[in-house]
């Protein structure tokens, strides 16, 4: 279960302070394959029109409707699937192997 909590911090963390170290890791990869980088400063446009103009720009749009929506969908997971009753019944299952495997070892 240290997995599952580690994890959950972890994914945390990443959501909290990892959102500059992606963009210079995505940026450098970008530049190092030449491969042309949004201006994060410019407005954003979902393809449809850009004739009506945008109310968010890059950086917006992929920090806080990409990057964030995707982390809270990974938490909103591990919660979901490893919510407090099934945390302690693998809690219980796990200690009561350990109980049978040091049984019968002996």
């Amino acid at each position: 279960m240290n997995q599952v909590s580690s994890s959950k911090k972890a994914i945390q963390e990443f959501r909290d302070v990892g959102w500059d170290t992606l963009l210079e890791d995505v940026t450098l990869f970008c530049d190092k394959n030449k491969v042309e980088v949004v201006n994060m400063e410019d407005a954003y446009y979902n393809g449809i029109s850009r004739r009506r103009g945008s109310q968010v720009n890059n950086l917006h749009h992929y920090k806080n409707d990409v990057f964030y929506e995707v982390i809270d969908m990974q938490l909103q997971e591990l919660n979901h699937r490893f919510n407090e009753t099934n945390t302690k019944l693998l809690i219980k299952t796990d200690m009561q192997q350990q109980v049978w495997s040091a049984h019968f070892q002996q």
